[in-house]
């Protein structure tokens, strides 16, 4: 008998044979993929991949649409992970794909192009060169 993909991943979690190897992407922020490469992947499969949802800001990665994870046979569902925002806001993602981030992510753009997220007392807190692909956290004063 098939097994769903729930009862397949509790198998593997349980250390049990489950009917086939389970299959994740992004179900959870470590799984996922960033925009870049995501969009070229729907592009592959044929799929609109939009609107794309930034799961994690910090390392650009989106939340994987439905379409995408039946397509590859994904056994996981990240939208039972994640605590998504209540609104979204039109911005783009390191390599210019376009991308709905969380309205209460909102980095500053400084004038070579990078950006930083500043913590309560003005000190950057995160940091993306301009030709970067992540933020990351700072330790400057």
């Amino acid at each position: 008998m098939k097994m769903t993909g729930r009862e397949r991943v509790l198998k593997a979690i349980n250390h049990e044979e489950p009917d086939c190897v389970p299959v994740d992407m992004g179900g959870l922020d470590v799984t996922t993929i960033m925009a870049g490469p995501y969009k070229r992947l729907c592009e592959y499969l044929e799929i609109d991949p939009h609107p794309i949802y930034m799961a994690d800001t910090m390392e650009q990665t989106v939340i994987i649409n439905d379409k995408v994870s039946e397509k590859i046979g994904c056994n996981t569902n990240a939208k039972v992970v994640y605590f998504l925002p209540k609104s979204w806001y039109e911005g783009r993602a390191y390599d210019g794909t376009p991308v709905l981030l969380p309205d209460g992510f909102r980095p500053e753009i400084l004038s070579d192009g990078s950006q930083v997220i500043m913590d309560s007392e003005g000190n950057h807190d995160l940091a993306m060169p301009k030709d970067g692909f992540f933020l990351m956290p700072q330790d400057i004063p």
